[in-house]
């Protein structure tokens, strides 16, 4: 995918560079359709979701953007044609696409119900080594399994209880909607739960259960909301 200043973005950039204003980045957005002009965009053509902005690099004078794409929270498919990044103007208090790129022959995005995918997104462009770069922009509306892995390798311990439970640091809640039954364990339909390693070798998502145990299994939901058919909400 080609990437050009917008010509708000260049007028954006002027600024940036004339140490005017921070680069200050609000989201990257991607969608489908192509425009014949893409630099007079203001909006993508189509959007379909924001994507998550893992990082970014200034390196002299380029700066560049390395963003992650999953289909977590895809519904229906979609062709991946253009991808905007967004950036806040303090001086006019006003948020601008100033970089676009598209592709006429695109992508297929499946939904997340037929199979999970990402792709790594890098984004560059030319910037006065003097700018200032900072983005707004945390999980945003998914969170990847990298974060996750990252956020729970830091934790301490798991509770499970209603949303009303008092948390310490670094302690994650497994809300259930009623008082927990007695159990042993909690088992997650995604994890082989038994006291021998699975047959196919590959224990990652194996859990050793040691013995006979009264297990609790459920489906578990990562995120700020719990969907309808949780049993076990993962709030980061």
């Amino acid at each position: 995918m080609k990437y050009i200043l917008t010509a708000q973005g260049e007028r954006y950039m002027a600024r940036v560079n004339a140490e005017m204003i921070p680069m200050n980045l609000t989201r990257v957005q991607v969608g489908s359709g192509t425009a014949e002009n893409p630099g007079e965009l203001t909006e993508l053509v189509d959007p379909k979701q924001k994507i998550q902005i893992d990082s970014r690099e200034h390196d002299g004078t380029q700066a560049i953007l390395h963003c992650m794409l999953t289909n977590v929270e895809v519904e229906e498919e979609y062709l991946l044609q253009q991808a905007g990044v967004f950036a806040f103007d303090p001086i006019d208090d006003q948020e601008y696409l100033v970089i676009i790129g598209q592709d006429e022959q695109g992508e297929r995005v499946p939904p997340g119900s037929e199979k999970m995918v990402e792709w790594i997104i890098n984004i560059a462009w030319k910037v006065s080594s003097a700018a200032e770069i900072t983005f707004d922009i945390s999980v945003n509306d998914f969170v990847r399994k990298g974060y996750l892995q990252e956020q729970l390798a830091g934790l301490r311990k798991v509770v499970i209880g209603p949303e009303s439970t008092e948390l310490e640091n670094d302690t994650i809640l497994l809300i259930v909607e009623e008082e927990p039954q007695e159990f042993d364990a909690v088992a997650f339909d995604n994890m082989v739960f038994s006291d021998t390693p699975p047959d196919n070798g590959n224990a990652e998502n194996w859990a050793d259960t040691g013995g006979d145990m009264k297990v609790l299994t459920g489906n578990l939901t990562v995120g700020a909301q719990p969907e309808d058919d949780t049993t076990f909400f993962a709030q980061v």
